[in-house]
């Protein structure tokens, strides 16, 4: 077993309400807010479990700025609903 870090594991209470507040943000619609949650610079992608099995770098959004992910977060509100509907198909929703 790898030793912890001291000073990473005090931050895991921080991560944890960040972690919380994103997905917040996002399963209540506030995708306004959810390019704050992102360092400059940054980089988010989506990419289908098809593709990533199959080391394909291609996905289904990919932003490298948050210029890019405040004009891409209508992308994010698709994603999600295409998330949603695939979940339904296979009884997960």
């Amino acid at each position: 077993m790898t030793p912890v870090d001291p000073s990473a594991a005090s931050l895991q209470p921080q991560v944890a309400q960040l972690n919380a507040e994103y997905a917040r943000a996002i399963d209540d619609d506030r995708l306004e807010a959810w390019p704050d949650f992102f360092a400059e610079p940054c980089l988010y992608t989506i990419t289908s479990a098809d593709n990533h099995r199959q080391g394909l770098p291609g996905g289904l959004m990919y932003a490298d700025s948050k210029g890019m992910l405040h004009t891409s977060r209508t992308g994010l509100t698709d994603v999600k609903a295409e998330l949603a509907l695939t979940a339904d198909r296979l009884g997960n929703g």
